[in-house]
């Protein structure tokens, strides 16, 4: 996940052209590739929503909650990081959050992406989302750096081992008993980069699972 910097703008409300300007202000900071797996999009450019729309409506049309991602990446992430996500982070890391109101929906918002690590370095300073809260910042060293969070190794391995590793969810209907997960494939995969804190690890360990960015079936 290369670090993406993003405009500090946001579309008028209401504006029909409105997705059209955001891929064109999107394609110009992020180029055309997905922001997660850096796979080359071809015409059809889909604007993810970080924050799902479902759980967080109120961050529906703003640009510091978007991102371009190719149509693999989008439909795996689907409705995540939710706001089960967001409740569960702070309710492990609440301590160290002393102030932050998590039923703000600004705090819910961005409680939700602390439990993955983002490739858009100054979404944190898009106005049109909101300030990420201090504390928050603070306590994850805000905003991420994916090329040091992240470790890309070539090497043969099995989806089983990828699996019992926590680097990688089945599909519906797939398991660790099918064939196919156990034949041994020689790729690039990805993983948490060595000696990071243990928060670190468990947000990159969610964003490879929920972007599922290791899996492959023959």
């Amino acid at each position: 996940m290369r670090p993406i910097t993003k405009f500090l703008w946001r579309p008028f409300m209401g504006d029909l052209g409105m997705w059209g300007t955001s891929r064109r202000f999107l394609v110009s900071t992020v180029g055309t590739y997905c922001s997660y797996c850096e796979v080359p999009l071809g015409v059809d450019l889909p604007i993810e929503h970080k924050a799902p729309k479902s759980d967080f409506f109120n961050f529906d049309n703003r640009y510091g909650n978007f991102l371009l991602a190719c149509s693999a990446c989008n439909s795996w992430k689907g409705a995540r990081p939710d706001i089960d996500a967001a409740r569960s982070f702070y309710a492990a890391y609440g301590g160290s959050l002393t102030g932050l109101d998590p039923d703000d929906p600004v705090n819910a918002y961005w409680l939700s992406l602390a439990t993955m690590v983002w490739p858009d370095r100054l979404a944190g300073f898009a106005w049109d989302v909101g300030q990420i809260p201090p504390q928050l910042a603070d306590f994850l060293g805000y905003p991420d750096d994916t090329l040091g969070l992240l470790t890309y190794s070539l090497s043969s391995t099995s989806a089983e081992a990828l699996a019992d590793e926590g680097l990688l969810r089945f599909g519906a209907g797939e398991g660790a008993d099918a064939p196919w997960a156990r034949e041994l494939e020689q790729a690039v995969w990805v993983a948490p980069s060595a000696g990071l804190p243990a928060v670190q690890r468990e947000r990159v360990l969610n964003t490879i699972q929920v972007l599922n960015l290791n899996y492959y079936n023959p």
